[in-house]
């Protein structure tokens, strides 16, 4: 059990700390309930949330359906990072660093990408159900390929 921060939470979930805040409001399970003052938030586990979010909104997903699709929601943030950010420790952008272009690499990512979310659900994501770090890659590559 993976117990984090609403902000984490919401970092990880793609939403703001508001909208997990309202989800506790109305009933989001969690492991400590907020206090006020600084640092007391609440304590959330994610994948516990993300059931709740999922129920809550009347689909039918099985439990590990919804786990799959939050592991990729954090493999699309660490993708866009190290597509985006340089390594800890290094002031320039991995692709530059190895000396590979950029496009090769960002596809090479989306390859990846794909290739753990046919792992994790059984299937290729359709591209509705994209994490919004991957759709963002998508087009990154998408205008660099218009010039």
């Amino acid at each position: 059990m993976a117990v984090t921060t609403l902000r984490t939470a919401a970092r990880l979930l793609h939403r703001s700390p508001a909208t997990l805040r309202r989800w506790v409001r109305l009933g989001a399970p969690t492991v400590r309930p907020g206090e006020a003052g600084r640092g007391n938030g609440s304590l959330v586990e994610v994948t516990a949330l993300s059931e709740w979010r999922v129920q809550r909104a009347g689909a039918v997903l099985p439990a590990d359906r919804a786990a799959a699709y939050l592991a990729l929601q954090i493999a699309s943030s660490g993708i866009w990072r190290a597509f985006t950010k340089p390594p800890e420790g290094s002031a320039v952008q991995l692709w530059k660093a190895l000396g590979l272009p950029r496009d090769e690499v960002g596809a090479l990512l989306l390859q990846v990408f794909e290739e753990i979310a046919r792992q994790a659900t059984g299937h290729p994501v359709a591209d509705d159900e994209l994490p919004a770090e991957i759709r963002r890659l998508c087009t990154v590559l998408a205008e660099s390929r218009r010039r």
